[in-house]
């Protein structure tokens, strides 16, 4: 293991953000420039020797969602030979840029290392440094820019919160309305959308209960 074992899945906000940015939610699998490959642009050239990969071709691994699932959280945690976890990327950066990093959060700075790399991203803060007179920082094309990867995941989390807000305002309807079919499939979306962590799924089950 590479260490820094922050956890053993990584949160649902990192999956969103880098499903949308990577791969269009699950829109665009394969990319045509690279081994990117999945919901994630997991690299198959970097996971391709690892022991659950065996007899596993690339177009498998695309359509095998449980195990892109499985093998990001290795790459969260480390697991992955020669890779280093995406938390260590994130600390790393925290420690050695605290003045470059800006507003970006702990999982931001992981998902960018998804992008970047652990020595790339080094250079692209570094190049933030003032009086830094290195190259201009560029990814090799047709990359995003990290700004636009961050901006793309941002997106992403933030119409999924208003989604999950937009659906508040009507699970408790359809239980005013006595519709138990019609609120469970609500409360199953909503349990899936937010993944089990939701104070709010909590909250309406509680009244729900009472209200009986």
């Amino acid at each position: 293991m590479n260490g820094d074992n922050n956890g053993d899945k990584a949160p649902w906000e990192v999956k969103k953000g880098l499903r949308a940015v990577e791969s269009s939610n699950g829109v665009h699998m394969f990319s045509p420039y690279s081994t990117a490959t999945g919901l994630y642009g997991q690299r198959f050239t970097e996971i391709k020797d690892l022991p659950m990969m065996e007899g596993i071709s690339r177009e498998q691994f695309g359509a095998d969602t449980t195990l892109q699932n499985q093998i990001l959280d290795m790459r969260w945690r480390g697991d992955i030979p020669n890779v280093p976890a995406m938390t260590s990327n994130a600390m790393r950066y925290q420690k050695e840029y605290p003045n470059q990093i800006g507003n970006l959060t702990f999982n931001e700075l992981a998902m960018l290392s998804n992008l970047t790399g652990r020595q790339r991203g080094r250079e692209y803060f570094a190049s933030k440094r003032p009086g830094y007179t290195g190259p201009p920082f560029k990814m090799p094309q047709p990359n995003k820019t990290p700004e636009e990867y961050i901006a793309r995941i941002r997106e992403a989390l933030k119409q999924k919160k208003q989604d999950a807000k937009n659906l508040q305002n009507k699970v408790p309807y359809a239980a005013a309305a006595n519709n138990p079919k019609a609120y469970n499939k609500q409360i199953t979306f909503l349990d899936n959308l937010l993944s089990g962590k939701s104070s709010f799924i909590d909250k309406i089950m509680n009244k729900d209960i009472k209200r009986k």
